[in-house]
Formats: structure tokens, C-alpha cells, sequence
């Protein structure tokens, strides 16, 4: 049966009684009634059973038009007027009345939408107030048990109005908050989690309902906003407000929050910004206890702690590590832990629109495809949908279909549509033509159409030039093999990972080399004078003094007979899980080295630390879509063919490594050396294989090659937008 999905509307609340009478001048000269046709896109598609859209999310209770007139190269006020009428139209569509002046002159309408108490005695603009002004002075109360959320439209009719205007004015309305889900998405070796409640803390009061014109922009007839705009006079709400819910729900939401700026300082972090606390059971427990999220996605243009307006926020729980702390506002007011979140973030003006009905529809990923500098890099952007599309490729590049795929080369990159298992979804893959070491970045618009919808995509390419300027620090725990040394490198047992890190000849890891980075700074525990920390407890002071000296380093290393204590050990998944830039480096040489690590690490794969077999030799994989950035990287193609004996029988190896893992050198049938993608952790067998010891086994050209090619990663990962 054929369902079609509505927006429900409220009758027409006419809130004239509740101003100020003469406050605001009336409409004077020939008038016309004006028909308008709001376009609220959908935040999120209809067929996505997590993350279903409330009906709030479109609802018009009330329209405020305010007309401005050109004069010069701006724009000053002239009247307000009520719109009237308000009822469902189209698809994703609201039709209101509106009684206007006529006039040739150019005039520019800002439609305020749910404004609140913004004009019931707040503030009147008055005649001859600009447009910027009268922006900056419309600004509500936000209440989270409000049914309706603020918006914002706005046209410029050039030629002003009058009998030849269109019927009907179209204007796409932009949400002046965001909206917040967390969804169940447990990696599959994952301790269980079952979602209980989430909560915001520290929530703007205040919500501009208008963003400043320098935060805006118009990409294709679509508004969005880039930074928060935020009202003078802004405190955080004291108390937090969220949703508990039923038994084992695969997700929560929908919680919607007011814009919030970015924050550097790291004390203000804590208390300071707007965050979440989900509260959860961890592993069966029959306790809830508490976990920490921020807004970190890590991505350009989010960084921690802002909140952008019209932005969906989906944070994915993908892994949770053990229990978290017992209270709400004891996760709140301390650092995130325990939780591996991963923040999806699209803005739903061009993101998951669907049309008409369920059975009838639409959509986009996401409104930016962004490539890394290196040529051959790729991202995808995924289309759904029920009907026939076309993509248009721009500079004439021509236009691809389910019908004529590709390969289209375009101006920095080329173009295919790929089908998916899945008959509906398609996956339009974008791959860097050539490296990007101009200043600037590469930048180009694709259109996906269908019928009379367009949906405008920014397709770019990074500058190698921003990492040029961008260094990465690496802490070694210790001064054994493995270690990369202090400032001023002294030892043996790294000198060949040292020599190409440090990179005299500037060929590898430089402003200029095969990877780009303004350096590689390197520094040992034994130098800080830490190396007896390694042993503190939980609460300890020692530990209280390790936690900012881990979070100095994007790269931390645990080497050959380095054997942190179990606390120590959970402070270095917690710091590696807290932040996407970061990388923990973890061998498993011999009965010692990081033996407490070992059972938190279980679930990707358990290490075999015993006496092997010097005469099994080293092997390298053959390349496939998840290993290929090593096995053939920036640094080179390893040949799989070549294999090398170990240095000694003493090194680890895990059998049986988890679906999460990359294997990326094997000892028979074993892993040797791997890492796991998602949690940033590198897992090392043998000292030897990776760093240059005595024996000079990892002198083989292959293995430099495949060692290369993994800190190749390593310093992408450190330095990803």
C-alpha cells in the first residue's frame, strides 16, 4: 500500500494581539496579495529506520514577511506584515498569503518563521533600519520542549512587485537549530551496549534566528551556514534537557540545539561547550552509568564543540571499552572516555531530501566530496533512489546515469557511478587525476538532477600545502626497540625508522617530500622523566601528571620490554579513542612488552608471544582494496613475492586477528604487523621488522618500503582535516 508522508500543520495562530499596537509602521500604498511556497527539506531520508523524521522538524506555526527597499547597495526597512492562510502544499512544501505593496523598486523579503517572542514587545524595527541591523536584532529564547523550530527565508525580487510577478514565490527556509541523534552501530567485536538516555548539557539560551550575511552563502538556491552566529547576551541553559527511553532502542533523538561557537581553550572544553552524556549498559550489566560525547568530528569547518544551525548531527556508538562514570553529571564535567563515537555530519538542505512520497524519492550522502592532495585519492558519495537521475559534470565534462556510468574525466579528477548491492543505492566515486601542490585548493560543482530537482555537490581537492605547515609529535615510551629517540636521536635501535622520519635528504617526510608535513618531532619518556609514571594507578598523581603529557603527542609508542600498568594502559586506549588525530603504536616483542595490554586488545586478535621458528620467513600480502595504502603507497609497491627471515625467534604473532584488523606482514599464516583502522591502533610483532636493530633484517628495501608507507598513514591520519 502506497503511503505518502505529510506535514502536519497547526491552525493559524494570529499573533497580532500579542504586540505592541503602532509599534511597527503598516503597509502603506496599492497593495496585492502575494502567494508564497516555503520548501522545508527533510533532515533525513524516509527509508532510514534509525533516523526518522519528526514532524516537528517541518511545522509552520507562524510567518513574519519583512520587506525591505534598495536604496544604493543596501537595503533599508519599510513594513512587516503577517502571513496568513497557512496550509500544506506540494511535497516538503508550506503555502501562505501575504498582503504586500506594490512597487517597481528592487526590495529584498526576509521571512522569519516561528520567531517566538522575537517581535511580541522584544524589539520593533523601525523604518530605515538596514537589513544587517534589523538580521543581528531578531533573536528568541530557545526552549527544548518548544513543538516548533525557528527558521529563515529570503528572496531579492530585482525587478520589485507587481502584476506580472509569479503566482507563487518560492523561498527554501533554513532551520536556525541543529538536530541531534545517537545511533547503536557496535563494531561487530564490540563489548554490548544498550542505549538508555541522552542528554545535552550546556545548551545556548538563545538563538539568532537569522545568520549574519558574512556566515552565509548561496550555493545553487541553497542557504547554509558555515559558522554560528551567536547572540549577544548568550548563557548556557543550567540544567540539561534530553530523552530516556524504552529498553534497547538502536537509536535516540531527535534533540535539537541551539548554534554554539568553537572552543580552543582545552580548560574551558570541559564545562564550557555544549556537549552530550549518553547513558548506557554496558556489556549486560544491569547498571547505567554514564559516557561523555563532544562535538569532534574532525572534519573542515567542524571543529570541537561548534554547532551549526540546519546541520543533522548523528553520532555513531561504535565501540564502548568498559563502564563509564556513575553519574550524568560526572561524564559531563570530565573528558570524554570509553566511548568511540563517530560524528556523521551533513547539512540536510542537500543531504537525504526526499520527494513526494515514501515509496517516491531522492537523495544525497552528503553535500561536499573531498579528495587528499596524493593523486589517486578517492571519496564516494552515495545516491539513493526510486526514479531516474542524471549527474551533470561540469566545464562539459557531459552527464553520467545508471545507463552510462563511465569512467568521465574532469578537470582535476575523474567520474564513475558504480551500482551497489542494494538496488536503489549507487555510489558515485571521485578519484584525484594528479597530486594538488598548488596553493590553493581544487574545487568544482557536480548536479545530480531528478525532474525538477537538483541537488548541487561541491566536489574538491586538498592543497598539499595546509599539511605543509602542520608537524606531529610522537612520543616513545621508553628506550628500547622500537623507540625513535629523544630530540636529538642518540641510538641505535631506530636509526633506520629515525633516518627516514628525521629525513635529511628531505625526500620523505618534509615540505616538499613524498609526504607532506612541516616535521616529525620525536621524544622518549626516559627525557620528560616519566619512564616511573608507567606504573601509576588510577587516581594516582603520577597518573594525573601523565594525562597532559599524553595529550601533547599525536603519536604515542609502546616498544620492546615496556610493560605500562593496567591503569596506564586504559589511559592509553582512552586517550587514543578521544581524539581522531591520534595513534597509538602498540609491540608485542616478548613476554613482557606491554603484557597488560594484552587482554584489552582481545578483541582484535589474540598475540602469541612464545619462542618461533627463525627459519619461517617474513611475507608481505598480496594487495587488496584494504591493505593496497601499504602495500602500495606513496613510498612504492612492495613486491609480494619477496619474503625475509626474522632477526630471532623471540617476536609476537596473532593467528587469528579480528575482521577490524589489516593484516600488513605476515609470519606464515599469521600476522605479524597490522592495525586497526577504525581505533588508530598498530599492532607490532617485532621490533625488528619495523625499526633497524642489530640484526639490519628491516634493511630489506621491501620492508622499508611497507614501514614508509605505513607512517605514510600515520601522518595522514594526524593530519586529516
Amino acid at each position: 500500500m502506497k503511503r505518502t508522508v505529510k506535514i502536519l500543520l497547526p491552525a493559524l495562530v494570529v499573533l497580532c494581539s500579542c504586540r505592541k499596537e503602532g509599534a511597527l509602521p503598516a503597509p502603506t500604498g496599492e497593495q496585492q496579495t502575494v502567494k508564497f511556497s516555503v520548501r522545508i527539506p527533510s533532515a533525513s531520508a524516509p527509508r532510514a529506520a534509525t533516523r526518522t523524521q519528526t514532524a516537528g522538524e517541518c511545522l509552520v506555526h507562524d510567518v513574519e514577511v519583512l520587506v525591505f527597499k534598495k536604496v544604493g547597495a543596501s537595503y533599508f526597512f519599510r513594513y512587516m506584515v503577517q502571513g496568513e492562510q497557512i496550509a500544506p502544499g506540494a511535497p516538503n512544501t508550506t503555502n501562505f498569503m501575504a498582503r504586500l505593496v506594490s512597487t517597481s523598486d528592487e526590495i529584498k523579503l526576509l521571512l522569519a518563521v516561528n520567531s517566538g517572542e522575537a517581535f511580541t514587545g522584544t524589539y520593533s524595527p523601525h523604518t530605515g533600519d538596514t537589513d544587517v541591523a534589523v538580521k543581528a536584532a531578531i533573536v528568541r529564547s530557545f526552549d527544548p520542549t518548544d513543538d516548533y523550530l525557528p527558521m529563515f527565508g529570503e528572496i531579492t525580487l530585482a525587478s520589485g512587485l507587481n502584476a506580472a510577478s509569479p503566482p507563487a514565490l518560492p523561498v527554501t527556509l533554513l532551520r536556525a537549530v541543529a538536530r541531534v541523534d545517537a545511533i547503536l552501530d557496535l563494531d561487530p567485536l564490540s563489548p554490548s551496549f544498550e542505549l538508555v538516555s541522552l542528554a545535552a548539557y550546556g545548551a545556548n539560551d538563545k538563538i539568532a534566528i537569522i545568520p549574519a550575511p558574512v556566515n552565509t552563502a548561496i550555493l545553487g538556491g541553497v542557504l547554509s551556514a558555515f559558522l554560528p552566529t551567536i547572540p549577544v547576551g548568550t548563557a548556557q541553559i543550567p540544567s540539561p534537557f534530553g530523552i530516556a527511553t524504552a529498553p534497547k532502542p538502536d537509536s535516540l533523538g531527535a534533540i535539537y540545539l541551539p548554534e554554539a561557537e568553537a572552543v580552543v581553550d582545552p580548560h574551558y572544553q570541559f564545562t564550557g561547550v555544549t556537549r552530550l552524556v549518553v547513558g548506557g549498559r554496558f556489556n549486560g550489566s544491569s547498571t547505567v552509568t554514564y559516557y561523555r560525547i563532544d562535538f569532534n568530528s574532525g572534519l573542515t569547518g567542524h571543529p570541537f564543540g561548534q554547532i551549526l544551525r540546519n546541520h543533522h548531527y548523528v553520532f555513531k556508538i561504535k565501540n564502548v571499552l568498559n563502564p563509564g562514570w556513575p553519574t550524568a553529571d560526572d561524564a559531563a564535567n570530565n573528558k570524554m572516555s570509553g566511548v568511540t563515537a563517530e560524528v556523521n555530519i551533513w547539512d540536510d538542505l542537500a543531504s537525504d531530501i526526499f520527494c513526494g512520497d515514501e515509496d517516491t524519492y531522492v537523495s544525497v550522502s552528503k553535500r561536499n566530496v573531498s579528495m587528499h592532495y596524493r593523486a589517486a585519492s578517492t571519496d564516494t558519495l552515495y545516491i539513493r533512489t526510486s526514479v531516474p537521475f542524471t549527474v551533470t559534470l561540469p566545464n562539459g565534462a557531459g552527464t553520467l546515469s545508471p545507463g552510462a556510468p563511465g569512467p568521465v574525466t574532469g578537470t582535476f579528477c575523474t567520474y564513475a557511478l558504480e551500482a551497489t548491492a542494494q538496488s536503489d543505492l549507487y555510489a558515485f566515486v571521485v578519484t584525484a587525476s594528479g597530486e594538488n601542490r598548488t596553493a590553493a585548493a581544487r574545487s568544482e560543482v557536480i548536479t545530480v538532477h531528478y525532474g525538477s530537482w537538483t541537488f548541487p555537490v561541491s566536489v574538491g581537492q586538498k592543497t598539499a600545502q595546509k599539511y605543509a605547515e602542520r608537524a606531529v609529535n610522537v612520543l616513545s615510551l621508553g628506550n628500547s626497540f622500537g623507540s625513535l629517540g629523544g630530540p636529538l636521536f642518540d641510538g641505535a635501535t631506530g636509526t633506520l625508522m629515525a633516518d627516514i622520519l628525521r629525513n635529511s635528504a628531505k625526500d620523505n617526510f618534509s615540505p616538499t617530500g613524498t609526504v607532506v608535513t612541516a616535521g616529525i618531532n620525536t621524544m622518549r619518556a626516559t627525557d620528560l622523566s616519566v619512564n616511573g609514571y608507567l606504573s601509576a594507578t588510577a587516581g594516582s598523581v603520577n597518573m594525573g601528571r601523565l594525562r597532559p603529557i599524553f595529550d601533547a603527542y599525536n603519536v604515542i609508542g609502546v616498544p620492546y620490554h615496556i610493560n605500562p600498568s593496567s591503569d596506564v594502559c586504559d589511559e592509553l586506549l582512552q586517550w587514543v579513542a578521544a581524539e581522531p588525530h591520534r595513534v597509538l603504536v602498540i609491540f608485542f616483542d616478548d613476554n613482557q612488552t606491554a603484557a597488560n595490554m594484552l587482554p584489552k586488545i582481545a578483541s582484535d586478535g589474540v598475540w602469541d608471544v612464545t619462542g618461533h621458528n627463525t627459519s619461517t620467513p617474513f611475507s608481505f600480502p598480496a594487495i587488496t582494496p584494504d591493505n593496497a595504502q601499504f602495500t602500495n603507497g606513496p613510498f612504492g609497491q612492495v613486491d609480494p613475492v619477496v619474503t625475509f627471515g626474522p632477526a630471532d625467534g623471540t617476536f609476537g604473532v596473532c593467528a587469528s586477528p579480528a575482521a577490524t584488523v589489516t593484516p600488513i606482514l605476515y609470519y606464515g599464516a599469521s600476522m605479524a604487523m597490522g592495525l586497526n583502522k577504525s581505533s588508530r591502533i598498530v599492532y607490532i610483532g617485532d621490533a625488528s621488522l619495523y625499526y633497524n636493530n642489530n640484526y639490519g633484517t628491516a634493511k630489506t628495501a621491501e620492508a622499508t618500503k611497507l614501514m614508509s608507507n605505513l607512517w605514510a598513514w600515520i601522518v595522514d591520519t594526524v593530519l586529516a582535516d
